[in-house]
Formats: structure tokens, C-alpha cells, sequence
């Protein structure tokens, strides 16, 4: 009988680490980790420990990127005392700033001024500087799952005001389901970064397959913005016809 992995989930209650739990549960020993009992676990040595409790809500942390980079700081003071055989970061490819639209695990980064990307990229180098090769970094984009609580796609099911995109402007939006495969498809590969690349989509083509009416801001500010980050391993892990089925699905889009 194969032996049980004991896998520690960090942030188990936001949105990716709350897919973690339900993707690893069943054949492993998931401890889920919130807030609330991440001091019990220190010194505990886990087979796995996945880390997703950084923010996710860009908009506040850009807000205040100051407070944000203190609970970043915390988390990292937190986490130095945990133990595993590998540890898996979940970051953001807002780490690439400047080059979202043609950054690969290649890129050359810098941590500049406070915001969410760069307290993120700051989390990664100080992770990787306390565990090195133990360390396993994921970054993903725009994300579909049934507990979306905001993005793009979160707005168009609620029927929420919706910005003034210009048509060329593109997204990449990863399916969560396909979460613990990709990563254990990467955990195999025995390196220590990727980009959970997903094909981009442009806002012309999402509005395209839409069979609703969009409430669409009247202001005159045109917002365009361009994700493209690819992977080395895989350039896109997930093709445009998969994220457009995905996408369909979590729209409830026959």
C-alpha cells in the first residue's frame, strides 16, 4: 500500500489554497494551515508544503503596497520555521511587470518600489534564499474556479460594471482544476521555477463568445494591457481552446 503523504497547505482558506486542499485530499495527509493554527506546525516536518497565502487581491494591495509588504514580512517570518522534503511557492506573474507581455522563467527581475508584484518577486528571492533547491516556485495569472471572488471573468457572471477595454488588449486565465496535474507534472521535472503559462486571450474574443449583454463603463479612459508570459517548459501549459471550454463552463455558456 503506498504511504500517505503528509502535505501542509499554507493560506488553505483563500481561493487557490482551498483548490489545493480538495485536489490533494483523498490519497494524501492534507493539514490545512490558516491563520489561525500556523504557529502549531512550526518545527513539523511535512513530505509537502504548498504556499498560498499571499494575497491575491492585487487592487488592495496596490493600494497600500507599504502595509502589503509588511504582511508579506510577516509571512516570511512565519514560514522560516517549517519544514519539508519540498516546498511549493504559488506566486503571480505580476512579477514581470514592465515584460507581461514577453516574459518567460528567463527574464531577469528586480524588486523595485512597493506593489504587488514586486512584494511577491521579494517573497520568491527571500523563500528562495531560506530554502534554495527545496523550493519549487509556481506562478499563475488570471485564474477560473468555481470560488472566484474577483478578476475579469468573476465581473461578467455578476453582472458588474466592466472596464473600457480597447480590443487588442489580452488576458491569460489558468484553470485551477488542472492545478495538482501540472504541478506534479513539474514537481517531476525536478525544476525549480515555472510559469503556468496559459494561451491569451484577447478581450475581443472573450466578449465574442459571450451570449449576454456587458455593462460596460461609459468613461472615455481606454484601458489597454497585454499578459503574454510563457513558459520555457511548455510555452503555454494550457491551449486558447481549453481555456475558452473552461471559461464557457464557469459561465454556464452551452
Amino acid at each position: 500500500m503506498k504511504k500517505m503523504k503528509k502535505i501542509g497547505i499554507i493560506g488553505a482558506k483563500g481561493m487557490v489554497g482551498q483548490n489545493l486542499v480538495n485536489l490533494y485530499s483523498g490519497d494524501n495527509n492534507v493539514f490545512s494551515i490558516t491563520r489561525e493554527n500556523i504557529e502549531t506546525y512550526k518545527n513539523f516536518k511535512f513530505d509537502l508544503i504548498f504556499l498560498a497565502a499571499a494575497d491575491g487581491r492585487k487592487y488592495i494591495a496596490n493600494k497600500e503596497p507599504y502595509l502589503d509588504l509588511i504582511s508579506i514580512m510577516n509571512l516570511m517570518n512565519t514560514v522560516r520555521y517549517y519544514d519539508a522534503d519540498k516546498i511549493v511557492l504559488i506566486s503571480t506573474i505580476d512579477v514581470y511587470n514592465t515584460v507581461m507581455n514577453n516574459g518567460d522563467e528567463n527574464t531577469k527581475l528586480a524588486i523595485t518600489f512597493p506593489s504587488y508584484g514586486s512584494n511577491r518577486l521579494q517573497l520568491e528571492f527571500a523563500l528562495r534564499g531560506l530554502f534554495k533547491e527545496k523550493l519549487l516556485v509556481i506562478r499563475l495569472q488570471g485564474l477560473i474556479a468555481e470560488n472566484l471572488k474577483k478578476n475579469l471573468l468573476f465581473d461578467i457572471k455578476n453582472n458588474r460594471t466592466l472596464a473600457n477595454f480597447s480590443n487588442d488588449t489580452t488576458f491569460q486565465f489558468y484553470p485551477l482544476n488542472r492545478l495538482r496535474k501540472d504541478i506534479d507534472v513539474v514537481l517531476s521535472m525536478q525544476i525549480r521555477l515555472c510559469n503556468l503559462s496559459a494561451e491569451p486571450i484577447s478581450i475581443k474574443e472573450l466578449y465574442s463568445i459571450l451570449n449576454k449583454k456587458l455593462n460596460v463603463s461609459k468613461t472615455k479612459e481606454i484601458i489597454s494591457t497585454n499578459y503574454n508570459v510563457k513558459s520555457i517548459h511548455n510555452r503555454y501549459w494550457v491551449d486558447k481552446a481549453m481555456v475558452i471550454s473552461e471559461i464557457k463552463n464557469y459561465l454556464n455558456i452551452l
